[in-house]
């Protein structure tokens, strides 16, 4: 064989170390598009072979080390070692590798561990097979390439798509990564650590999901509503902002003991959600967290519990609720047309916008060590009279509109 090869070619498959982890982040580029309009390699016409070199008697691509394009190519030297290669590969981002329906793209080496990092760029072509490279024969030696990240947007409305099997190498999965698409089902593997943000966004067609315990954080299903149950296991510290928003057709869920944060809009708008029970760990309610989730008639908040955030359990059909003595910042309950009664703990200091607006309570108590009544708290609720304690040194707009039967007294 010959003894050097175009780095065009190097950079296009890839020269590689045996083993070499390879990190995908794919952009949606075209899905379900005829195959003759497929993005054309650099360095190459659109020809009907985008490999770039041959394939062995077993499909896996090989490459020539003499041919291919010689335009604004470098030759590699037959001298150069792994990390060298490597470190042109880095100086020459943006070739592409092909597989199966996915472009990556080159992003970054590590030549000092002699790891190629590259992102998948792109699904091209009428379908996708698999989430997998084939291996690469460089001088007749066989490379594997590992997977390792599934990027931002990489699928995202690519509609042909309804099943995918995830390679266990893949460690994140980006956000928006499959959103809008029509996967019916999902197996996440244990090697997975990392569920971006909106992920499955829109996966409306997705019934059953698993979430591995390699998870601590926890978000990427907002509006799966064909979603009916899901298994958070013990791993997860931290279920993120919309992490289920808009999954209507969730009927229950189980927080494990291990989970310290329920984020923003967590489970908005989960209507069918019927029964909820906060473990003893968490210390916030994000804001909305479960707003609108209106079967909800009763829920327990555990002494842990500091954060209660804005309308946190808003338009509910909670009737009454205990607030545990931990809690410094209240709000939360805006809109539950059946709340009559409240209890607000002597360590709350802020009461926060919208608190109580729109509920049937009729007297409440203010304790000395708030400092802040949020904008609305108490707007259109029936209360008759309220003191306030000296220690409030802020009151919100329309904290008490429309109380129509309202008295108010200052405490001296």
């Amino acid at each position: 064989m010959k003894h050097k090869r175009k780095l065009m070619n190097a950079l296009l498959f890839g020269a590689l170390s045996l083993g070499t982890v390879v990190s995908v982040t794919p952009m949606l580029v075209s899905c379900g598009s005829d195959s003759n309009s497929e993005q054309t390699n650099p360095g190459q016409g659109n020809n009907e072979d985008n490999s770039g070199g041959s394939t062995d008697s077993d499909g896996n691509h090989e490459i020539d080390p003499g041919e291919g394009n010689t335009d604004n190519s470098t030759d590699v030297p037959k001298s150069m070692n792994d990390q060298a290669v490597l470190q042109l590969i880095l100086d020459n981002k943006g070739s592409e590798i092909r597989s199966n329906g996915v472009g990556y793209k080159i992003e970054k080496s590590t030549p000092e561990s002699s790891n190629l990092v590259v992102r998948s760029n792109f699904v091209y072509g009428d379908h996708v097979d698999e989430l997998a490279i084939d291996p690469i024969v460089i001088d007749g030696k066989s490379y594997q390439i590992y997977i390792d990240e599934i990027g931002n947007g990489t699928f995202e409305n690519c509609t042909i798509l309804t099943s995918i099997d995830i390679p266990y190498s893949v460690t994140t999965i980006g956000d928006n990564a499959f959103a809008n698409t029509k996967l019916t089902s999902i197996y996440i593997p244990g090697s997975v650590k990392t569920i971006g943000n909106g992920a499955f966004y829109g996966c409306r067609s997705l019934t059953s999901a698993n979430i591995p315990s390699s998870i601590t954080y926890l978000t990427g299903f907002n509006y799966c509503t064909s979603l009916t149950s899901i298994n958070i296991p013990d791993s997860v510290k931290t279920i993120g902002n919309d992490a289920f928003y808009g999954c209507e057709n969730l009927t229950s869920i189980t927080i494990p003991n291990s989970v310290t944060i329920i984020g923003d809009s967590a489970f908005y708008g989960c209507s069918k959600i019927t029964s909820i029970n906060i473990p003893n760990h968490v210390t916030t309610i994000g804001n909305s967290a479960f707003s609108g989730c209106s079967k909800i008639t009763s829920i327990n908040i555990p002494n842990s519990v500091i954060t209660i955030g804005d309308s946190a359990f808003g338009s509910t059909n909670i009737r009454s609720i205990t607030i545990p003595d931990s809690v410094t910042y209240l709000s939360g309950f805006n809109d539950c047309k059946n709340l009559t009664s409240i209890n607000i703990p002597d360590y709350v200091a802020t009461i926060g916008n919208d608190a109580f607006a729109n509920t049937k309570i009729t007297s409440i108590t203010i304790p000395n060590l708030v400092t802040t009544i949020g904008n609305n708290a108490f707007g259109s609720t029936n209360i008759t009279s309220i003191n306030i304690p000296n220690s409030v040194t802020t009151i919100g707009h329309h904290a008490f509109w429309n109380c129509t039967k309202l008295m108010i007294s200052t405490m001296k």
